[in-house]
């Protein structure tokens, strides 16, 4: 993602935003001043910017803890977005399942912000929504520095219908950011000119949307999660898009979008399609 200071002072504007809302978790961790910025930068592809602090001090949970704290999280998240001309509501819950109460106030136009440790893979809370919500997810590591540079997004794609719904939110988010997609494959034995062709028509699509002609990678490996991350680490995305079947639970342990989560090195928006994505 883009960092806040190399935020555009005017994105562009598609017709229609991706997202109704973004409600980012905020708490007191190492993760969630990234969840926070990454918020701040999405906030102009949604209406409605909302700060969530879960407190609840007789049932510790994930992200949750007590009320002081909590409130002064939430006017921390606030007066950093209007610092960057964004306006963000604050809202404060009393619950011990803090993922629970973020996907009640979910649905599939909202977005899920939710930050993760440096060091770490993806967090309890972060896990535990990934598991549950059917709402977009975006599990937020801290972006780098690119010393004014703009900022690039990675999308993994295959030849099933669902890529194309991956690609056009991937197209509108840079469409308000400024950022650069790129578009990784990982071939398969039945790679051939009908996949070719759906690669195609895929860089075509970000092509009306973002104005520029994104960069096709095809790569070889028998292990798609674990290639796309080895090549994200060599090329360094800030954000990477993956679509998502729209499996909960344990139904959702094994797909390419769940591993994703835990090993890619930079932040991942999961979103589910209405096609069977992987």
């Amino acid at each position: 993602m883009a960092t806040l200071a190399h935020l555009p002072a005017s994105p562009p504007r598609a017709a229609t935003p991706p997202f109704d809302q973004v409600l980012c978790v905020v708490g007191d961790g190492d993760g969630d001043p990234a969840a926070t910025e990454q918020a701040i930068v999405i906030a102009p592809c949604a209406p409605r910017l909302t700060f969530v602090a879960i407190a609840d001090p007789w049932h510790p949970s994930v992200a949750a803890f007590g009320d002081r704290r909590a409130r002064q999280a939430l006017t921390s998240a606030r007066d950093r977005a209007g610092t960057h001309g964004v306006r963000g509501d604050t809202e404060l819950l009393h619950d011990g399942d803090a993922a629970g109460a973020l996907i009640s106030r979910a649905d599939d136009r909202s977005l899920l912000v939710a930050g993760v440790p440096p060091a770490n893979t993806v967090a309890s809370l972060a896990t535990a929504l990934a598991h549950r919500a059917t709402a977009p997810l975006l599990i937020a590591r801290p972006s780098r520095d690119r010393g004014g540079e703009r900022p690039r997004i990675l999308v993994p794609v295959d030849d099933s219908p669902a890529a194309t719904e991956v690609v056009r939110l991937a197209g509108e988010i840079p469409a308000r950011t400024g950022a650069y997609v790129s578009v990784v494959h990982v071939r398969g034995r039945d790679y051939g000119s009908q996949t070719r062709r759906r690669l195609a028509e895929l860089s075509c699509d970000l092509i009306e949307l973002t104005g520029g002609e994104p960069a096709v990678n095809v790569l070889d490996g028998r292990h798609v999660a674990a290639r796309i991350a080895e090549f994200a680490r060599g090329s360094r995305p800030d954000l990477l898009i993956t679509g998502r079947r729209g499996l909960t639970a344990l139904h959702a342990l094994g797909s390419v979008s769940e591993r994703l989560m835990h090993v890619a090195p930079c932040s991942v928006l999961v979103a589910p399609t209405s096609h069977g994505a992987r």
